[in-house]
């Protein structure tokens, strides 16, 4: 979904520091809902760590964004 940047409002800037938001209608399973999409860049930073930590280093992913196929070559949880 391609969303403005200029959409996103601040949430709560004391209970919840650098949270974003925008609200939006969508329709699906033959309903109409209200949707709200957040985005925290400190979240978003930290779960780039984990996957970087946790995920195997290969020549072909980015350092940003690993590319699908390294989460494909790992095995399922066993």
């Amino acid at each position: 979904m391609a969303v403005s940047r200029r959409r996103y409002r601040v949430v709560n800037e004391e209970a919840f520091p650098g949270l974003t938001a925008f609200e939006s209608r969508a329709s699906a399973l033959g309903g109409k809902y209200r949707v709200v999409v957040t985005h925290s860049q400190n979240l978003h930073d930290l779960q780039l760590q984990a996957l970087a930590r946790h995920s195997p280093r290969r020549a072909d992913s980015s350092p940003r964004c690993p590319r699908a196929s390294a989460w494909q070559d790992q095995e399922g949880p066993g």
